[in-house]
């Protein structure tokens, strides 16, 4: 039977897996069951802000359910897409422009990433945000960094 969608199943011997996700229009029982089902180990949650009018979705809310579940979080905020980029985004939706602006970003957070990618070799670690759609959203650019980084050994999936 085919697992329900966004979820891809780690098979044995397949090296270290990256994942990605966005809480957007995604109901909490779906997407808890997502992070299980893909044996979710750390959720590392990139926005500069950690909340959310959906409470399940802000950090004290996330991090004690997520606990419960035998999943570590940290908020890695340093990784966040800046204000004044989101913004420029939402009025613009020039999403080239957004990406370009956002690595010049990620060339300063060295301290944060470096953590990043430790965690990443040592735990499956998903990557975490509002945007349903990665094209759209930050954490794709830190995705592929990371996977520039770490080498062939990773595979990144989007779910």
């Amino acid at each position: 039977m085919a697992p329900p969608c966004g979820i891809i199943r780690k098979e044995k011997g397949s090296g270290t897996k990256l994942f990605t996700i966005g809480f957007e229009k995604r109901k909490p029982d779906e997407f808890f069951e997502t992070l299980k089902a893909n044996r979710v180990e750390l959720l590392a949650d990139i926005r500069a802000i950690a909340f959310s009018r959906r409470r399940e979705f802000s950090k004290a809310a996330l991090s004690g359910k997520l606990k419960g579940m035998g999943i570590d979080y940290v908020h890695l905020r340093e990784l966040g897409g800046p204000k004044e980029l989101r913004d420029k985004v939402r009025a613009d939706d020039d999403y080239e422009d957004f990406f370009k602006k956002y690595e010049r970003h990620l060339n300063k957070q060295t301290e944060a990433f470096e953590k990043l990618q430790d965690l990443v070799r040592r735990k499956t670690v998903c990557l975490f945000c509002y945007e349903r759609d990665a094209d759209r959203c930050h954490r794709r650019a830190v995705a592929e960094r990371v996977g520039k980084s770490i080498g062939k050994k990773l595979q990144v999936s989007h779910i």
